[in-house]
């Protein structure tokens, strides 16, 4: 999967939903899960309810953060990761303590592969051509919420907290 990914090209279908598939089935999915970015194309959207039907699960929601490309842009290529233990950073959104250092283990933060302009102007575009289809199909089924995403973290978080709150469902405040 990483090899797809630092080049920016979308993982192909037959191994994400394996491991989608392998992850959902664990014991600590069985009270709720939240799937980042996947699915990503139909035939993606349709396997994940055939397997989940299977596991006796189904979809709360589908959340779309609508936002704009400059956003998604500058959020991704301020993103830096630690090599070692994988905690996320963000310059500006959640930059560590010291620079370029991760808080927890200490080692030099690396910033992605696949967080290079030209890598996510890649990704957008088959954003637009595969995924972008995949909200009229979760708006027809009942299950899409649109929250905007150009919103700063916290702004984000209140409004995230709100329509989950709305939907009965339950959300951590990590």
């Amino acid at each position: 999967a990483k090899t797809y990914m630092n080049k920016g090209d979308l993982v192909p279908d037959e191994i994400v939903l394996s491991l989608v598939a392998e992850r959902i089935s664990k014991d600590d999915a069985k009270g709720g899960f939240i799937l980042d970015g996947f699915p990503r194309n139909k035939n993606q959207a349709i396997e994940l309810e055939n397997r989940l039907k299977h596991l006796k699960m189904k979809l709360d929601m589908v959340l779309y953060f609508k936002t704009r490309e400059l956003t998604s842009i500058e959020r991704l290529t301020d993103r830096r990761i630690c090599p070692k233990c994988g905690l996320n950073y963000h310059i500006k959104n959640r930059p560590p303590k010291k620079l370029n250092t991760c808080d927890v283990c200490g080692s030099h933060l690396i910033h992605r592969q696949d967080d290079k302009v030209e890598t996510i102007k890649n990704r957008l575009k088959i954003y637009k051509n595969q995924t972008q289809p995949l909200l009229k199909h979760y708006k027809n089924s009942g299950l899409l919420r649109e929250v905007p995403g150009d919103l700063d973290v916290d702004a984000l978080f209140k409004k995230l907290k709100i329509l989950f709150r709305n939907e009965n469902l339950s959300m951590s405040d990590d």
